[in-house]
């Protein structure tokens, strides 16, 4: 699925798809460096504010990255916010 970040401002610069292996290991790669930078800002104490990482989609694939973050990344200093259009996650999941 080719996806148009056009619309949305500073989406072309940051925002990655999650659809193909490739852009998975893209999405390894770049958590590899908020990994490096978050644990050099926290040695140095200098960590002025929030880290913020957004997951745009509600659906099956969207919360499960959503909640690798948190349980990666997660502390004080970092926040994981996923954004949906619809009215709740997972709407078409069965019980």
């Amino acid at each position: 699925a080719e996806v148009s970040c056009d619309a949305v401002p500073g989406a072309s610069q940051f925002a990655l798809p999650f659809y193909t292996v490739e852009q998975c290991f893209e999405l390894k790669r770049r958590l590899s460096l908020i990994d490096n930078y978050l644990e050099e800002v926290r040695a140095s104490n200098e960590l002025e504010q929030s880290t913020n990482v957004v997951v745009v989609g509600g659906g099956y694939s969207g919360v499960e990255l959503a909640l690798n973050l948190v349980d990666r990344l997660g502390s004080n200093d970092v926040q994981v916010t996923l954004v949906h259009r619809g009215k709740q996650v997972l709407e078409y999941a069965t019980e």
